[in-house]
C-alpha cells in the first residue's frame, strides 16, 4: 500500500464518521422536535372543553410532563455556556 492510498482511506474513514455523527444529529433533533410537538398537542387537548373531565386532567398531566422532560433534556444537552465569558487572569 502507498503513501497516498494509506492518506486517502484514512480521509474515507474520517468522512464516513463525520457524515454518520451528522445523520445522528439530525436525527436527535427531529425527534427532539417531535417530543415537544407531542406535549404541545397533549396540553392543547387539555384546554379543549368538548372532552369528558377526566381525559382533559389526562391530557394536561401528560402534555406537561413531556415538556418538563424535554426541557430537561434540553437543559442536559446544552453547553454550560452559551454566552461570553469572562476569564480572570489571576488564576
Amino acid at each position: 500500500m502507498t503513501r497516498s492510498e494509506a492518506s486517502q482511506r484514512i480521509l474515507y474513514q474520517r468522512l464516513l464518521w463525520r457524515l454518520l455523527f451528522a445523520q445522528v444529529l439530525v436525527l436527535g433533533a427531529f425527534l427532539y422536535v417531535a417530543l415537544i410537538s407531542l406535549g404541545i398537542y397533549l396540553l392543547m387537548l387539555g384546554f379543549d372543553a368538548e372532552h369528558a373531565q377526566p381525559q382533559q386532567l389526562m391530557a394536561l398531566a401528560g402534555g406537561g410532563f413531556i415538556l418538563l422532560v424535554s426541557l430537561w433534556l434540553l437543559k442536559v444537552t446544552m453547553p454550560w455556556c452559551i454566552g461570553s465569558v469572562s476569564v480572570d487572569s489571576e488564576h
